[in-house]
């Protein structure tokens, strides 16, 4: 690897003398530095933010490990691969568990992480940290509850809190339940921490493996039929247009009749 601003001697423009050696011992190579400020260059323009507008997390929660999945370590020991053999992918050089052909086949579509770790042994207390991106205190703790210091906010809260609305569709919705710990309590990180319940995401309690799946909250009751909601959904717009009419007349006043021209 090249550093360019690395320790040692410095001259005056804050590159040492070795490396001006090491660059120019690349060119004998067919590396030079043109070609290494242009990989660069090139990389920067790669790392322009996407375009997605979703994104769907599945927590699998008491999932399977990594070496029977992403990172199968084939030429560890007996007691640290695991008995899922692995398999070739699109991607040379990577392969997954069995158990994963398809996934395997779309390889090259997929950016693979290998090396997060939590240093957190404990189901609850490292799934608030993946739920966060911010560690539990203490850590190694079963059966974490929600509350301070440990009331940083869902990752869907966030986003909540920092995106314009889309319509009437919430910033983040959740299913098909709460996470639970094994005394019945919830996990800490779900919801909005410290940023309120008011940018909670929407949880929507459902059973999808059903073969009757349907989410509650989205069935009428008996005493409404879709000619009384179309009514409600009419009084609402009409009160949401009335709201917005007298919000932007009280704006308005704060102008000159010519400005509000």
């Amino acid at each position: 690897m090249l550093s360019i601003t690395s320790s040692g001697q410095k001259l005056c423009d804050g590159i040492s003398r070795r490396e001006i050696l090491r660059i120019g011992g690349l060119g004998v190579c067919g590396l030079g530095l043109s070609h290494l400020l242009g990989n660069i260059s090139q990389a920067s323009s790669l790392s322009e933010p996407g375009k997605a507008k979703s994104c769907i997390v599945l927590f699998l929660m008491g999932g399977p490990p990594q070496h029977s999945t992403w990172d199968p370590k084939p030429l560890a020991p007996d007691n640290v691969r695991g008995d899922i053999a692995p398999i070739s992918t699109s991607l040379p050089g990577i392969q997954f568990g069995e158990l994963m052909p398809q996934l395997a086949q779309r390889a090259d579509k997929l950016a693979v992480l290998r090396a997060v770790s939590t240093n957190d042994n404990a189901h609850s207390s490292s799934g608030y940290y993946m739920l966060t991106g911010k560690p539990h205190t203490p850590q190694n703790v079963e059966n974490a509850n929600p509350g301070a210091p440990n009331d940083w906010p869902n990752w869907g809260s966030v986003l909540q809190r920092l995106t314009e609305p889309r319509g009437q569709l919430p910033g983040s919705v959740r299913l098909p339940n709460h996470i639970f710990n094994t005394d019945g309590s919830v996990w800490p990180g779900q919801d909005g921490g410290m940023l309120g319940h008011g940018v909670d995401p929407w949880l929507f309690r459902c059973q999808p493996a059903s073969p009757d799946y349907k989410i509650q909250e989205f069935q009428l009751t008996d005493d409404v039929t879709l000619d009384r909601l179309a009514s409600r959904r009419s009084l609402a717009r009409m009160l949401d247009e009335r709201i917005e009419a007298g919000s932007n007349a009280t704006r308005l006043g704060s102008f000159s009749a010519q400005q509000q021209r």
